[in-house]
């Protein structure tokens, strides 16, 4: 039987990626959105965000992942802004405040998700030995663009395998037994996640990760209209928010 890091090496080839943009774009964008959703920002730049984080993700996966962040980003986004409008008291603070940093989490789940789904192994290593950045960056996040895809397939076969034995019959059984769950679901994905870590590991040394010398890439890095229109983007996110911030400070002023 195939191992599981060779079963993901055989399933996610870099024709099921549909690479829309340079991975450096993706990164920045990444970083900016990311200071932009954690900061004091107001409830217009993070439904700027989580819009743009939503366009992005649309472009590789429109399955239930996709309406699952639409509901949880925007859901969040106008429960934390109404919510305070029509009721007051203890609960509800407490509520706002989770929907708060939920629709923050998941602007990072939706822009880490799309970095996943489109770029490329190869490409990331490509754009980071591009900017000149160490060896000792480029290899573990080479790997773990890797590792995490091939983690979560192997959690959702031990699921699977789990309802097949009728040992789970469904999501609730998470709430209702949560440390018998977590006995049935932990141990073997921690046997699971090790070996696929040490597979990997081995598998980029073979590759020549951890050689001194900048490897040859044959993916070619070149800038596109979408890098254009997505980085044209993050500037007028980042612009209206000094605008506001600006008018903010002239009010109080």
């Amino acid at each position: 039987m195939a191992s599981p890091a060779a079963n993901a090496a055989s399933v996610s080839p870099t024709s099921r990626r549909h690479q829309i943009c340079d991975p450096r774009t993706t990164l920045l964008t990444l970083i900016v959105i990311n200071v932009l959703a954690f900061g004091s920002v107001p409830p217009e730049i993070v439904a700027l965000s989580a819009t743009l984080a939503a366009v992005l993700l649309a472009t590789q996966i429109l399955g239930k992942s996709f309406w699952t962040f639409l509901a949880v980003a925007f859901g969040c986004i106008a429960l934390y802004v109404g919510l305070p409008l029509l009721v007051s008291g203890w609960f509800a603070a407490i509520i706002v405040t989770i929907a708060y940093w939920t629709s923050r989490l998941a602007i990072t789940f939706g822009l880490f998700g799309f970095l996943f789904l489109s770029t490329s192994v190869s490409a990331l290593i490509a754009a980071l030995s591009a900017l000149r950045l160490p060896r000792a960056l480029i290899v573990p996040l080479a790997v773990m663009l890797r590792f995490i895809p091939t983690a979560m397939d192997e959690l959702k076969a031990i699921m699977n395998a789990m309802r097949l034995r009728g040992v789970v019959s469904g999501p609730t059984d998470m709430l209702v037994h949560p440390v018998r769950m977590a006995e049935y679901t932990v141990l073997p994905l921690l046997a699971s996640v090790t070996r696929i870590a040490d597979e990997l590991s081995a598998s980029a040394l073979l590759r020549g990760l951890g050689l001194p010398n900048r490897p040859t890439s044959i993916v070619r890095l070149r800038v596109r209209w979408t890098d254009v229109a997505i980085l044209a983007a993050v500037a007028g996110i980042v612009a209206l928010h000094l605008i506001l911030q600006s008018i903010e400070w002239t009010v109080l002023g």
